[in-house]
């Protein structure tokens, strides 16, 4: 029988790792299981003292809420401005003057003494709050009003609102000044105001942005400044529902401010197109009804100007001579105007420099003191020594001129014959002189005739009023606001705004783009050799 071997089994790999193990030592003759504790336990300190009190011997402070009624006061913390109420931030400990200033309002200047938590102030800081109702300044009432209907104004005037572009609340920012700030009860002057704030200011409502600001505008005039409450709520229906029977086509308007869904759906209604229909069709009969044949023919010389006189009647403003489709915010509407004069020909550099004479702060050496004023352009009079032929219209001057040299006009008019007053001419009146002077029915001073410039004022054919380019050769201000919206308003509101129309087109435009009904706008500051006036002279009713 064979013999069997014996076999080893293989040798398993000595695992050392736990013969590694690490071993503290003693330190400073303390052994690790007294020491290590102490270490833990020196972690833990130091770690709640950063947690704890570093942060408060870091920033030693409060935070503090600066909030007012109204809001938006810019707050300035020892003179230096750090944002508008409301508005929460840290303050270091100590003592600071802090003023709350806000146009219109009174400024209120007081001291604010600041402490700090110096344990737990990174998880439960300090909060202080600083509350002030504002006091508005009554004598300021007016300016308030006028600087939210220009803001307002000015954005309408940008064009189109977006995600990326967005309108600040500036009209009801406005209104919060009026409606909230000290003393209450609102006086009788205040709800004027607020209430001319709205009216002036509802025919720049051209867009989505502006319309909600506008609604949430009527409602804290209806809620005086409070949260919108049912008595609020039915004001604010009453409110709109008034502004429509005065001016009939308010849902126009409308139409062009909602969001264009909405304007859409709005557009595709029928019994929205055919009140559109039926206004456009009245305005369209209007305009051809015959113009007065018999013409007043009257003259009369004042301060060495003539002036022709316009007869009263009603004038369907806006419709196109030329057969163009108006564009929503230009739907005809019919005005009844008052007999008036008006210059035959535009203010020439020679007029000009009689007012130059007794006006020393308007003459073309005081120009940086009138840009610094905002009343021009550094290309006020620019051409003023060129050629100085005195019978070119007066050119590269500003509204803000041209109004400072009417009231020097009519400061020597109104001297010689009381009564009368003189004045930039409303666009009404002007579109109204045109249309009885036919000036649009002969060649203009336009780009289509060989021109290097404007022609001397009194030169060419005058029309049936006597009157020399109504149509072309310059542009001339007006003495109305620019509003997207004012022909759907009517005679119901009188807007405010930051531009001014100018009327009539110039030696650069081509005929066919300039009619009776065309308007333009301009800032009141801007210069343009494109651009003069002539004057009106009316009873003192309708200065």
């Amino acid at each position: 029988m064979a013999s069997r071997k014996k076999t080893r089994p293989a040798e398993q790999p000595v695992d050392n790792a736990a013969n590694d193990a690490v071993k503290l030592g003693p330190l400073f003759g303390i052994g690790p299981h007294h020491y290590i504790p102490f270490l833990y336990l020196g972690a833990l300190v130091l770690l709640l003292f950063g947690l704890l009190v570093l942060p408060g011997i870091l920033q030693h402070g409060s935070r503090v809420s600066f909030e007012s009624d109204p809001r938006g006061a810019e707050v300035y913390l020892n003179g230096t401005r750090t944002g508008a109420t409301p508005l929460e931030m840290f303050v270091p400990s100590g003592s600071y003057r802090v003023e709350y200033r806000l146009p219109g309002i009174t400024p209120e200047v007081f001291e604010l003494d600041v402490s700090g938590r110096l344990f737990g102030s990174l998880l439960f800081p300090r909060r202080v709050v600083s509350y002030r109702h504002l006091a508005l300044d009554e004598a300021r009432l007016t300016s308030v009003l006028s600087s939210a209907v220009r803001d307002y104004a000015a954005w309408a005037a940008v064009g189109q609102s977006s995600r990326q572009h967005r309108f600040p609340p500036v009209l009801s920012d406005g209104m919060d000044v009026l409606m909230t700030a000290a003393p209450v009860p609102i006086s009788e002057e205040r709800t004027v105001a607020g209430s001319d704030l709205l009216l002036q200011s509802v025919a720049h409502t051209v867009d989505p942005a502006l319309l909600r600001d506008y609604v949430r505008a009527v409602s804290q005039f209806h809620n005086a400044g409070a949260a919108l409450g049912p008595g609020g709520l039915v004001e604010t229906v009453r409110f709109f529902a008034h502004l429509h029977n005065s001016a009939e086509a308010l849902p126009v308007l409308l139409s062009e401010a909602l969001p264009r869904r909405e304007s859409e759906q709005l557009n595709s209604n029928a019994e929205f197109r055919s009140f559109v229909d039926r206004k456009t069709t009245a305005m369209v009969a209007l305009s051809y009804e015959e113009l007065p044949t018999e013409l007043p023919g009257e003259r009369r010389t004042l301060l060495g100007t003539s002036f022709a006189r316009v007869p009263e009647g009603r004038v369907p403003l806006g419709q196109s001579r030329q057969g163009r489709e108006p564009s929503t915010l230009q739907l005809p509407w019919s005005k009844d105007i008052a007999s008036f004069e008006i210059m035959e020909h535009t203010v020439t550099r020679a007029d000009y420099s009689r007012f130059l004479a007794d006006n020393p702060m308007w003459r073309p050496e005081n120009v940086e003191e009138l840009v610094d004023a905002g009343f021009v352009t550094q290309d006020y009079l620019r051409d003023w020594f060129d050629d100085m032929n005195p019978a070119l219209p007066v050119t590269f001057v500003s509204y803000y001129a041209a109004e400072a040299y009417a009231e020097w006009f009519h400061s020597r008019v109104s001297n010689a014959h009381p009564g009368l007053s003189a004045r930039l001419p409303r666009e009404a009146e002007f579109e109204w002189a045109t249309l009885l002077d036919g000036s649009d029915l002969f060649p203009g001073n336009f780009r289509e005739r060989p021109n290097a410039g404007p022609r001397p004022a009194a030169e060419g054919e005058s029309g049936n009023l006597g009157l020399y380019h109504m149509q072309g050769n310059v542009w001339e201000w007006q003495l109305d606001y620019f509003a997207p919206g004012a022909y759907l308003m009517g005679e119901a509101v009188e807007s405010a705004g930051v531009e001014r129309v100018v009327r009539g087109g110039s030696w650069v435009n081509s005929s066919n783009e300039i009619e009776p009904s065309t308007r333009g706008a301009q800032h009141p500051s801007w210069c343009s050799p494109f651009l003069g006036f002539r004057l009106v002279v009316v009873s003192g009713e309708q200065s």
